[in-house]
């Protein structure tokens, strides 16, 4: 009797807001194994949301090690779904966060972005984008300013910075 070939497996992770998951699909969209693990954002004010970086990524591998452990067959494709405007400061020799993972939600460097208002138009006939401290110049800048680990990343040529999914698919 033939031996049956082994299920394939795709792994998809999403970190979204409230929740790190890990699933397993097979090449039918069943589910063959799924973990989660919950995540809280930091509120310290009206104007900051923000994840504390190490333990955002230790629950994002504690749910991607609890399902490939429970998945049939290791995965032979990964996807990865994230909250695509939470931006992340990173060394990019390490890996290691160097700062909290910044929500889409986090409104701290308000004051940059009004400092702007005259070259509304300007900007957005160049870019497509009206200014609002939720898009990710203004959370660079403000971590620039306001995060000595980040500058000196930066001054040393380490610094890594970018959306939330550019940090975790690369670390």
């Amino acid at each position: 009797m033939p031996r049956p070939e082994p299920e394939t497996a795709f792994l998809v992770v999403d970190q979204g807001g409230h929740a790190s998951r890990a699933f397993v699909f097979d090449a039918r969209g069943r589910t063959l194994a799924a973990a989660a693990r919950a995540i809280r954002a930091r509120r310290p004010d009206d104007l900051r949301a923000e994840y504390d970086g190490a333990e955002l990524w230790a629950q994002v591998a504690a749910a991607v090690d609890e399902a490939l452990a429970a998945a049939p067959a290791p995965p032979v494709a990964a996807g990865l779904a994230t909250q695509r405007s939470n931006a992340a400061c990173w060394d990019r020799t390490t890996g290691e966060p160097l700062g909290p993972v910044l929500s889409w939600q986090d409104r701290r460097a308000w004051r940059a972005v009004e400092r702007l208002r005259g070259r509304e138009a300007w900007i957005h006939e160049r870019t497509g984008l009206f200014l609002t401290p939720h898009y990710g110049a203004s959370k660079l800048r403000w971590c620039l300013d306001h995060l000595p680990r980040v500058r000196r990343a930066h001054e040393e040529g380490r610094l890594g910075y970018g959306p939330m999914a550019a940090w975790l698919a690369g670390r």
